[in-house]
């Protein structure tokens, strides 16, 4: 029984435990009212995931799990899948975290496939991945925070990921998070609450041309040198929002109408003439 247990959370190691948990006395997890549907999820997701490799740690108290790593800390696959949910003891465990350090300094990954019911992703979770191409967060729409240094690298290696998209859901994102990729453009839609120190620090000439902030009430908290590059990036933001000025964050800003989810390449060129 779940009584019988003793704590809140587990860690699952297959190799050293099979499907039995071994326990740990920490939990970190707030309680999720999340509801999740099989069909619907299977639907959101139409890659095969890669369960059997990974290895997680169960809340037992929100009945949420984190992705902590690889079983097998010299896996060399280039492409993984998190799963949306975990079948365990008779019931579903949604996949809610990733942690922190999972995926740090691996020399392989360069497509990552993020579960639908994700909403932290932990610091330097997938820091120093040089080969990580672009990660689709548009659609994690419980996803709430990006910790330090979570997708951070050095600025040499960085592949291109040309434009990201993030959730309405995503409040804060944390220092250095993005600090180092190659980044184009960023889309910000509304609820963004906290950008953190040098959160998307750029090393290259070419490298963040514009942040959009869609339908945003009010300019978020941001840490110095949020956007800092060798030229400084516009930024976008919907007429009548509060506390964007000119500067703000060392960038030039520009209102527009309220009414759209994108800008076009042409608005963001028009702004920066």
């Amino acid at each position: 029984s779940n009584s019988s247990r003793g704590s809140t959370e587990s860690s699952e190691i297959l190799g050293e435990g099979g499907d039995f948990p071994v326990f740990s006395t920490s939990s970190d997890f707030s309680s999720s009212s999340m509801s999740s549907n099989r069909s619907d999820l299977s639907s959101l997701s139409s890659h095969p995931n890669d369960e059997s490799i990974l290895n997680f740690s169960f809340n037992y108290d929100a009945g949420t799990v984190e992705v902590v790593g690889f079983r097998n800390p010299s896996e060399t696959r280039n492409v993984l899948t998190i799963p949306n949910e975990i079948f365990r003891w008779g019931r579903y465990w949604p996949v809610v975290s990733i942690g922190p350090y999972a995926f740090s300094h691996n020399p392989h990954l360069s497509i990552v496939h993020l579960p639908v019911n994700l909403k932290q992703i932990k610091n330097c979770a997938f820091s120093e991945c040089d080969k990580l191409e672009a990660v689709n967060f548009r659609f994690l729409l419980f996803l709430e925070s990006i910790g330090t240094g979570a997708f951070s690298v050095n600025p040499f290696a960085s592949r291109e990921w040309g434009t990201i998209e993030f959730p309405p859901s995503l409040k804060i994102i944390g220092r250095e998070a993005f600090d180092g990729r190659k980044i184009h453009t960023i889309y910000f839609t509304s609820n963004i609450m906290e950008i953190g120190q040098s959160a998307f620090r750029h090393h290259f000439e070419h490298s963040l041309s514009s942040v959009n902030f869609g339908h945003s009430l009010s300019a978020p908290l941001v840490g110095d040198m949020a956007f800092m590059g060798r030229y400084m990036p516009n930024v976008i933001y919907c007429t009548g929002a509060t506390g964007f000025t000119d500067p703000w964050a060392g960038c030039r800003t520009y209102a527009r109408d309220c009414g759209w989810m994108n800008f076009d390449s042409s608005l963001s060129s028009s702004a920066s003439s």
